[in-house]
């Protein structure tokens, strides 16, 4: 998948990061560290494992939203991949929340790093629009490394880029460094 592009079939994806400093600056919106990846796409697993990141095939990842007063609502999230860790993200959803606003496109770079190889996910939305999560618990095995980095099970409240993002299509080029 160096520097490919592919059609891939509606899907959905899970995933946690840690926002960076960017190792090359090419004006992305945002830059963060894959530090899981879930979907339940195995052809989009399959290539992004060739392109050396540990993504997760999650054949019953749900990811459910409940309108009450448009656009709040409420949102949960289970990522169960077999062999991967194993998170819950649940709770209230605001209106929409604008961090960038007047941004499009809006790019987002995923970054993974194992060994000496570094893989770059190059997200492109023509438009995305946020959704405010800042009421949304996220839950995790305080046995794994996520749970070990947060200190237990629970973050009880997100306070840094508190969002769910909804987009009709995006285009994800992966290169491997």
């Amino acid at each position: 998948m160096q520097g490919s592009e592919h059609r891939w079939r509606h899907g959905t994806v899970a995933h946690i990061g840690l926002n960076i400093v960017p190792p090359e600056n090419d004006g992305a919106t945002i830059d963060n560290y894959t530090l899981a990846y879930a979907t339940d796409s195995q052809q989009l697993v399959t290539k992004l494992q060739e392109a050396g990141v540990p993504a997760a095939f999650d054949a019953n990842l749900a990811y459910v939203f409940t309108a009450s007063t448009p656009p709040a609502g409420s949102v949960s999230a289970a990522v169960t991949p077999p062999n991967s860790i194993a998170w819950l993200a649940t709770g209230k959803t605001g209106g929409v929340y604008t961090p960038f606003p007047g941004l499009a496109p809006f790019i987002a770079n995923w970054w993974y790093v194992s060994g000496t190889t570094r893989t770059k996910m190059n997200t492109v939305y023509g438009e995305i629009f946020f959704f405010d999560v800042s009421a949304v618990a996220f839950y995790t095995s305080p046995f794994n490394f996520v749970g070990e980095m947060i200190g237990g099970h629970t973050i009880g409240t997100f306070s840094e880029l508190p969002v769910r993002g909804v987009f009709d299509t995006a285009t994800l080029r992966v290169k491997r460094q």
